[in-house]
């Protein structure tokens, strides 16, 4: 689930997730309040979150998403220098990373794929995209959640 204010850097994010590290996106929101609702319905096997959003914060609504996702990853992302030079990784956070980072991209993919290799029981769609890269992952559509959301 990604949960950012920006919708340019939730396209990023989603882009870079479906093609770069083989996830799905099973949820978007652009605050924390909306990001605890939907972490109730959908319960995503990780979270991209933004600290810094308006309405609720990144940092506010992260013990809700950690009760309520008490296995899933979640990691607390900030556009600023300033911030993640003066804090260590919140708790209830998994990992805390800088978006302005020229790394950025690589270290989102890659605490993802640490934590789904991990933990296969969560991740059934990202091991299968993975171990059978082909032709097959230009028609594929997303996981059956995906699916029945688009029914309803």
């Amino acid at each position: 689930m990604l949960v950012d204010d920006d919708s340019s850097v939730r396209l990023l994010e989603r882009r870079l997730l479906e093609m770069e590290g083989g996830f799905d996106i099973c949820a978007e929101c652009a605050d924390g309040r909306m990001a605890i609702a939907l972490a109730e319905r959908v319960q995503p096997g990780a979270v991209i979150l933004d600290l810094s959003m308006p309405d609720m914060t990144g940092l506010e609504a992260l013990g809700s998403l950690r009760q309520r996702l008490p296995d899933s990853l979640i990691v607390l992302c900030t556009g600023s220098t300033r911030m993640m030079n003066q804090t260590r990784v919140p708790e209830g956070a998994d990992a805390y990373l800088e978006k302005t980072s020229k790394d950025w991209t690589t270290d989102v993919v890659s605490v993802l794929v640490d934590f789904a290799e991990r933990t296969p029981q969560r991740w059934p769609i990202w091991e299968r995209r993975v171990a059978e890269p082909g032709p097959d992952l230009a028609s594929y559509e997303g996981p059956e959640r995906r699916r029945r959301s688009r029914r309803t």
